[in-house]
Formats: structure tokens, C-alpha cells, sequence
């Protein structure tokens, strides 16, 4: 239960990452371009390869992952009392969780996923591409 708890807190922030890595394209790019403290090995790294129904999953996740952050932060950030704020945050990490795994696609994987798509536009391209034909 420990774990599975630890995969909840991360969700929104999953779905904020995604938005800057996904969503906002140009700005995610530049951010990237800016001070990056990662040693030279690691930015030099191959990226991961993944196979073609992790990243049509992936793919199809991150668009519920999108649509669900939407409404959840809107309706968050409306509520006035921090006890409802935070009964809203659960809600919507476990909506988050169960879009991502009904997609077929395990948190882990996910985020793996979402992780190298920051220093692999090869891979961003080809992401963004089966979110266009999901849609």
C-alpha cells in the first residue's frame, strides 16, 4: 500500500511535467535549453528504446492524463477550504493512476517514458505524432 500511495502523490505532478513536456512543445524545449546540471555522459545517453504499444499507450495516456489535470486543477484551485483541496488532490491522482493503467501502461513505464522524452526530441516527435492520430 506504501507504494501505491507514493504513485498517487506523484500523479499531478506527472500531469504538470507532461504539460510542459507535451503541451506547451516550444517552452519545454527552451526551458531544456537553458542551465542544465546534468553531467555531459548523461545528456549524451541513447535514449531508451520502447516499443510500439508502450508509446501508442503512452500516447493515448497522456491525452487522458491532459483532460483529467484540466479539471482537476481548475476545480482545486476554486475550492476555498485546504481540507477539500487536498480531498480533491486524491481524487484526482487516483483518476490519474487508473487513466494511465487503463490504458495499458504501468506508472513505472510511464514515467520512464515521460522522462526521456525531455532529452529525446526523436522520441517527442513521435509521441506527439500518435497523440495527433489518438485524437
Amino acid at each position: 500500500m506504501k507504494m501505491k500511495k507514493s504513485i498517487l502523490c506523484r500523479a499531478v505532478p506527472i500531469a504538470l511535467a507532461l504539460s510542459l513536456a507535451l503541451g506547451a512543445g516550444g517552452t519545454a524545449q527552451a526551458q531544456e535549453g537553458g542551465t542544465n546540471s546534468s553531467p555531459p555522459a548523461e545528456q549524451n545517453a541513447e535514449p531508451l528504446a520502447f516499443d510500439q504499444n508502450e508509446l501508442e499507450s503512452f500516447a493515448k495516456a497522456t491525452i487522458q492524463v491532459e483532460n483529467i489535470s484540466k479539471k482537476w486543477l481548475v476545480q482545486i484551485a476554486e475550492a476555498e477550504d485546504p481540507t477539500q483541496q487536498r480531498e480533491m488532490r486524491q481524487k484526482a491522482n487516483e483518476e490519474l493512476v487508473q487513466a494511465v493503467e487503463g490504458e495499458k501502461i504501468s506508472i513505472e513505464k510511464y514515467n520512464t517514458i515521460l522522462q526521456t522524452l525531455k532529452r529525446s526530441p526523436d522520441l517527442r516527435a513521435k509521441v506527439e505524432k500518435l497523440r495527433e492520430e489518438a485524437k
